[in-house]
């Protein structure tokens, strides 16, 4: 593996890594979905920069997991406001 695709990877992993603690932490404070699909958005991204490897198959299921929970969180939503 090339030094400077190398370290882009590794970069990317630790972006990943931090805005998911982040989307963690507005989906416990109940952030509206808006702001939440721009940072699901962000992680797709993120994802697709951190190359091939097992790592970045558990970010994939990670973010799988996380999608799931923002949709979960809209809906939970709008039920709970009429």
């Amino acid at each position: 593996m090339s030094g400077p695709r190398h370290f882009r990877e590794h970069k990317a992993q630790q972006r990943f890594s931090r805005n998911m603690q982040l989307l963690d932490l507005e989906l416990a404070v109940g952030t509206p979905r808006r702001h939440l699909d721009v940072l699901v958005e962000l992680l797709e991204v993120l994802v697709e920069q951190c190359g091939n490897s097992i790592q970045t198959d558990a970010f994939r299921s990670e973010l799988s997991h996380a999608k799931r929970r923002v949709a979960s969180r809209g809906n939970l939503r709008l039920v709970q406001h009429r």
